[in-house]
């Protein structure tokens, strides 16, 4: 089998699911691939109010697409959103998930409210945004020649394989203000802003 086929079979994502007491990420490793047809979820207010803020499951697109799996061709155990992806975890190993289809979607501004507003005052005020249904496309794929980035730490050594942490995550967690100050510093290896 040659090499690149190898990689075909092993595309794995991280989908996190919190932080332990010491602030470490916690994730579980799954394989994943590509949708292939768009979905439309339906927004609820409900869910919209229920959303926990800074997770990528239990947020309010997460819990949406949880009450619509009659909109999925495949099985919906949780979903896990980031600013612009979505994966839908479709199959559980030993208690953990261990599949899951990978979705594209345009409704970022909601995973920022859900973070930024753990109050929901907004929501109060504009209950008529949150029934707006949206869409998950398949993902779009990145080319090189746009400046995909590697995974790891810029100043990683040849033969170090220390990932980074998600940007999309992290950040999540810090508007959600569920990091304390200084420990993002820790997480990341930078120093803390000034």
């Amino acid at each position: 089998m040659s090499k690149q086929r190898k990689k075909a079979h092993r595309k794995t994502a991280r989908v996190y699911y919190g932080y332990a007491k010491d602030g470490t990420p916690l994730y579980w490793r799954v394989r994943v691939r590509n949708a292939t047809r768009p979905v439309i979820v339906k927004n609820s207010l409900a869910d919209a109010m229920a959303g926990t803020p800074g997770t990528t499951i239990g947020c309010h697109l997460s819990r949406c697409a949880q009450h619509n799996p009659k909109a999925f061709d495949h099985p919906v155990l949780l979903a896990a959103f980031s600013q612009t992806a979505a994966i839908i975890l479709t199959d559980i190993v030993n208690g953990a998930p261990s599949a899951g289809i990978k979705y594209g979607h345009r409704v970022g501004r909601f995973v920022t409210l859900n973070d930024k507003d753990p109050k929901k005052l907004y929501l109060r005020e504009h209950p008529e945004i949150a029934e707006v249904d949206f869409t998950l496309y398949p993902p779009k794929k990145l080319k090189k020649e746009f400046g995909a980035k590697p995974r790891y730490k810029d100043n990683a050594r040849e033969g170090d394989k220390s990932f980074v942490v998600p940007r999309g995550a992290l950040k999540r967690a810090i508007d959600a203000r569920l990091i304390l100050p200084g420990l993002e510093s820790a997480i990341t290896d930078e120093p803390p802003a000034a």
